[in-house]
Order: structure tokens, then C-alpha cells, then sequence
């Protein structure tokens, strides 16, 4: 299953965070995990405690998903359906759902599976291939403003 979650201007330090509460918790609060990932209990505490003073770096997010065996870049991206939770502007959220396609969602099927430099990759691509139809719809108009592309029927 497929939770889609809009998540408004959440950044990445917290996103890092809230994966590595959710990692300590997993594993019995802040100590233990200072022991999984073999740091001092002190940096532990400013980094994911209560009151974080410092962020979660790149280096150290790194160590995280190695220490918990999770796939290279696991803390930097949402896991829903780990937290049980859809954080979004109530019914624009819920229209927004609602307008999801079943190749949309099969799509985010997939990119969940992917590690984040192949998602970097994929979305590369699909920016450009999303400025490639642009600019061709551009130049049709340009050309022949009057035309309507026909849109095949899937068979």
C-alpha cells in the first residue's frame, strides 16, 4: 500500500530527524541508539534528543543507515507509513489524493523502492522530458496555432 503524504515545506534536517527518533525509539530511547551508532550519548543528545541544538549532517545520516543496515540515503526521505500520520492543508490534501491517478500511484510504488541518488536520476530525467514536451507544445502553437492533438484511447 501506498500512503501519499503532503508534507509542506519540511525540510531535510527535519525529515533526518524525525527518522532517527523513530530509529531510537525502535530500539529503546537515546542511549541505546548512541550505542547502535557508536556516539557519544552527549552528541546523541543534541543531535536527535528533546531539544536538538545541532542538525543531523550528510556524514552522520550516512552512519544512521549503515548502523541500522537501512539502503544509502534512507533517512533523508519520508517514511509514512512508518509514523501512521498525512500532515496537509485538510481538503486541499484530501483533493489532491483524490486526483491521483492508479499510474501515479504505481509509479510512487516504485520510487519508494528506489535509493535517493537513483530517485535524483529518475527525476532528472523526468524534468527534462517534462521541458521537452513544453517546448514542442510551444513551438506546435507557434506553428499552427489552431491544432488540437488527438489523445489515443488506451486498448
Amino acid at each position: 500500500m501506498v500512503t501519499i503524504c503532503y508534507y509542506f515545506e519540511m525540510e531535510i534536517k527535519e525529515i533526518r530527524l524525525k527518522n532517527a527518533r523513530y530509529l531510537a525509539e525502535s530500539v529503546g530511547g537515546i542511549n541505546s541508539f548512541s550505542d547502535k551508532v557508536d556516539k557519544p550519548q552527549s552528541f546523541i543528545s543534541q543531535t536527535v534528543g528533546a531539544r536538538p541544538n545541532k542538525s543531523i549532517g550528510t556524514r552522520f545520516a550516512r552512519d544512521i543507515d549503515k548502523a541500522f543496515n537501512k539502503p544509502v540515503g534512507w533517512l533523508d526521505n519520508l517514511h509514512t507509513e512508518l509514523y501512521g500520520e498525512v500532515i496537509g492543508e485538510g481538503k486541499e490534501a484530501a483533493n489532491a489524493i483524490d486526483e491521483v491517478t492508479p499510474e501515479a500511484l504505481e509509479f510512487a510504488k516504485l520510487w519508494q523502492e528506489l535509493p535517493s541518488d537513483q530517485r535524483a536520476v529518475l527525476s532528472s530525467a523526468a524534468k527534462a522530458f517534462v521541458d521537452a514536451a513544453k517546448k514542442q507544445a510551444d513551438r506546435r502553437k507557434k506553428v499552427a496555432p489552431n491544432f488540437k492533438p488527438e489523445r489515443r484511447k488506451a486498448q
